[in-house]
């Protein structure tokens, strides 16, 4: 058990020092163009990240990315301002995390975040995903998610992936709002 405990953490220690020169390489030749959902985005349960800065606290359990993040993460392209990962606690207390849990508690967002899923997209000042339940809480005076012709629009937005339910929470100055397309229409 301690033989897998170890091996989890030097991958994820070899993760992010990865992470750190393959966005290096990147941001010092190239710039992102598009920030489309394909094929080649779609991450079996890993985050992949790009950021001018990745720290990593292995003491903690925290890595904190700055400046022009862009992290692809169950099926989403998130780009944002700053962005926090919160390990799970489990690997550094041995616990034994099964191949269909994810070693990420959370991850939260903040400063002009952008969410492109397979069909929409959501805007907002924060965000935070729990990997457990796949539910992001936005929030921010305007908060959007848009989906085809559809769209919400609060002050915070709870949105459950696995059942694609949305609540969506009103200001003090200006009500929540959505819309729906007729039937038929996209």
């Amino acid at each position: 058990m301690e033989n897998l405990l170890y091996k989890r953490l030097v991958a994820v220690l070899y993760l992010f020092i990865g992470i750190i020169i393959i966005s290096g390489m990147i941001y010092s030749n190239t710039v992102i163009a598009d920030d489309k959902l394909d094929k080649s985005d779609k991450q079996n349960g890993e985050i992949l990240i790009n950021a001018d800065q990745i720290i990593y606290d292995g003491n903690t359990l925290l890595a904190t990315c700055t400046g022009n993040v862009r992290a692809v993460y169950d099926n989403a392209v998130i780009t944002s301002g700053k962005m926090e990962i919160t390990l799970r606690k489990g690997l550094r207390e041995k616990e034994d995390i099964s191949e269909n849990e994810s070693s990420i508690k959370k991850i939260v967002f903040k400063e002009n975040v952008n969410i492109k899923f397979e069909d929409g997209v959501a805007v907002t000042e924060h965000a935070v995903y729990t990997t457990i339940d796949k539910i992001f809480v936005l929030k921010g005076e305007n908060s959007k998610v848009i989906s085809e012709k559809n769209y919400v629009t609060g002050c915070e937005i709870i949105w459950n992936r696995n059942d694609e339910r949305v609540t969506v929470k009103s200001c003090d100055k200006k009500p929540a709002e959505a819309v729906f397309s007729s039937k038929g229409e996209k």
